[in-house]
């Protein structure tokens, strides 16, 4: 909760922070994997830091399609990252915004 919370405050640095001190793979529940990995996406785009955000972003599509498809802001950060990204990371961009159009 306080990687959301930080990124919903725009507190970026403090939500990569905390999301680093957090084992993936204790994290039990493929929903609440893919949706950290979804929140340190959005961390790193709010810092520009694009390839780092599609990267995460990429993962947590791979951990669970459904669940990140289902929530909205997941479909609007693929978007603007396929439109921003680094060339090498648009790709990557693009490809996780054709998986989230497919499992809708």
């Amino acid at each position: 909760m306080a990687v959301i919370v930080s990124t919903s405050l725009r507190r970026p640095g403090e939500a990569i922070a905390r999301a680093e001190r957090i084992d993936l793979t204790a994290i039990r529940s493929v929903v609440r994997r893919s949706r950290l990995l979804l929140e340190c996406a959005d961390a790193h785009a709010q810092r520009r830091e694009f390839s780092d955000a599609v990267s995460r972003l990429d993962a947590a599509t791979r951990v669970s399609p459904e669940a990140i498809a289902l929530i909205p802001r997941a479909r609007s950060l693929a978007d603007e990252l396929a439109a921003h990204a680094p060339h090498p990371a648009r790709r990557a961009a693009d490809q996780v915004v054709a998986t989230l159009r497919t499992v809708r």
